[in-house]
């Protein structure tokens, strides 16, 4: 009985749908900084890529599924390796696992390095942390620190 290949492709692309739902749109005129710095981020990504592939002499293809792995998910990371070749996508899924593995640990290790005299670093704290010992939320731009 075939079609298993079908039924899969399917319901990685709802997975994907559902992941998309729960974006807020609105959100994004509330954090200009966030939104600039995800462009520099994406920028240096890109470029990097670039010039990795480049002198590793890399498939284009391996490129992109890396980079979507990198950014994205593993859900992500399986629909564009679906789109190059089928067998591509174990491979994509194990780089999106070993990126968020590598990417947590580098985050943590980032967090704990830095202290709260650097505010940049710990707008990714979920806990108030304190400049100029005052308490302040980790959601406040970078124009609001300054007393």
């Amino acid at each position: 009985m075939g079609g298993g290949d079908e039924v899969s492709t399917i319901m990685l692309y709802i997975i994907v749908a559902l992941i998309g739902a729960e974006v807020n749109l609105s959100a994004i005129t509330k954090a200009p900084l966030y939104i600039l710095s995800g462009f520099m981020i994406l920028t240096i990504h890109g470029v990097l890529l670039l010039l990795l592939g480049r002198l590793l002499k890399l498939n284009l293809h391996i490129c992109g599924i890396a980079s979507i792995a990198n950014i994205g998910s593993a859900p992500s990371a399986a629909v564009v390796a679906a789109a190059y070749d089928k067998n591509l996508m174990p491979i994509a899924i194990i780089m999106a696992l070993i990126g968020s593995m590598i990417g947590s640990f580098v985050g943590l290790l980032e967090q704990t390095g830095t202290s709260t005299s650097t505010p940049v670093f710990n707008l990714a704290v979920k806990r108030p942390f304190y400049w100029k010992e005052k308490a302040i939320s980790p959601l406040v731009y970078v124009q609001d620190w300054q007393e």
